[in-house]
């Protein structure tokens, strides 16, 4: 019985891990070793190995939003994409395509070195599309002013309101934070992740002088919801 397209190396991996069924639980293994399991054991046919291959490729490539500013590196990124199309392998396409659509490196090597990059023209249209559909709604998102229509939330005589009332003065204040700490041009091109770093930040958590509370709060659900929602949309655009 001959074995196609696996390596010495793949096998090695294999063994290992039929021989010590628990070598991966302390110390969970890389992506080309997950990969060389996933090789063999869809070849030999081993349901126990293959399950524990996807285990750690999904936790690798998980189905939700990046928690780091950094993507994963192209090549790796790729070779995820490719095998689990190969092998059926759910739950990692989103995730890795999203890693290659925050990736200015990626970007850059399209423009320059298009040829060298193991991807369809058919998914590539669909990550041009991908990008210009969450950069689109990351701008609208940071123009919506807080407030109700962009009015201060606050209400009552004791209530602590924003210090700027007028709609005009709004407007030019809360865009211009966006424009002037360049985060409209630095969160179009991660929008997914970035709403998430802004929300953590002080723009939303040290500006209760600027303000209120209750208009914050607004913009941080707002927020909260376009970050779930675009990352939704993915499913339909990846």
């Amino acid at each position: 019985y001959t074995l196609t397209g696996v390596k010495v190396a793949d096998f090695t991996e294999f063994l290992r891990a039929m021989e010590t069924p628990l070598i991966f639980v302390l110390s969970p293994p890389p992506q080309n070793v997950a990969l060389s399991l996933l090789r063999v054991a869809s070849r030999v046919e081993c349901e126990t190995v293959l399950e524990v291959a996807i285990h750690y490729l999904r936790k690798l490539w998980p189905s939700t939003p990046p928690t780091t500013a950094e993507a994963k590196a192209i090549d790796s990124t790729l070779i995820a994409i490719n095998a689990a199309r190969q092998f059926k392998v759910p739950g990692i396409l989103k995730r890795a395509f999203y890693e290659l659509l925050r990736n200015p490196l990626f970007w850059l090597q399209v423009v320059t070195q298009r040829q060298t990059l193991s991807l369809s023209d058919a998914d590539l249209l669909a990550l041009y599309h991908a990008r210009d559909f969450t950069q689109q709604h990351w701008r609208k998102l940071v123009f919506l002013l807080p407030g109700n229509g962009g009015e201060c939330l606050s209400t009552g005589r004791l209530a602590k309101k924003c210090a700027f009332t007028d709609g005009a003065e709004r407007a030019a204040y809360w865009r211009s934070q966006f424009v002037e700490d360049n985060h409209l041009e630095k969160g179009a091109g991660d929008p997914i992740w970035y709403i998430g770093d802004l929300l953590q930040g002080a723009m939303f958590n040290s500006q209760t002088g600027t303000w209120c509370r209750a208009c914050l709060d607004e913009r941080q659900v707002a927020w909260n919801a376009m970050k779930s929602w675009l990352w939704s949309r993915l499913d339909h655009l990846l």
